[in-house]
């Protein structure tokens, strides 16, 4: 897993209590082309520790 460690910890976190991970922004991105739809932009931080990616249907 790449990243800094907060994001490391994180998904050990997420991991433990859902079973789950966090994903990485390349992973998102990945999700969206998988889905027809591209990143439209950057990832935008929030006050809480999250993200938007926004994004927007092939043409």
């Amino acid at each position: 897993m790449d990243g800094p460690l907060s994001i490391a910890l994180y998904s050990a976190a997420l991991f433990s209590v859902t079973e789950g991970r966090a994903y990485s922004a390349a992973e998102y991105r990945a999700m969206l082309s998988a889905a027809g739809l591209f990143a439209d932009g950057p990832m935008v931080g929030t006050l809480v520790h999250c993200a938007v990616l926004p994004g927007k249907p092939k043409p």
